[in-house]
């Protein structure tokens, strides 16, 4: 540890999929791939955050790029994996009724979730 610890957190193709953006899964690992990667050689240890389990979502995808190495984190984050509070986009006391945003709750359980995973990577 010691005064300087750098930690990014990076989400995972957010937004990409939605039809307005038309950005194909394969270039949004190229992107993840590369911003993990300057991060990186900034000095920065890098935690990724898997997407939500929303339609179009290139959330397996994601998780094979960062299991083969192509997204290169020091430490994946899912706080939206089966049994997780939120796992379920349809639930109105975590999710907004677009099922893309957090509700308060929602973000609460985010920020938590966050910290008590990088809170180590700081040390």
């Amino acid at each position: 540890g010691g005064p300087g610890r750098r930690v990014a957190v990076v989400f995972g193709g957010y937004n990409d999929h939605l039809p307005f953006n038309h950005i194909p899964t394969d270039a949004t690992i190229r992107n993840l791939s590369q911003i993990v990667g300057r991060l990186k050689k900034a000095g920065y240890r890098v935690a990724i955050i898997d997407e939500a389990n929303t339609g179009g979502a290139p959330r397996q995808a994601v998780h094979a790029a960062i299991r083969n190495g192509t997204i290169a984190a020091d430490i994946e984050i899912d706080p939206f994996a089966p049994g997780q509070k939120l796992a379920n986009v349809l639930d109105r006391t975590t999710w907004d009724a677009d099922t893309t945003h957090p509700a308060q709750a929602g973000h609460d359980i985010l920020a938590s979730t966050v910290w008590s995973h990088i809170q180590g990577l700081l040390r």
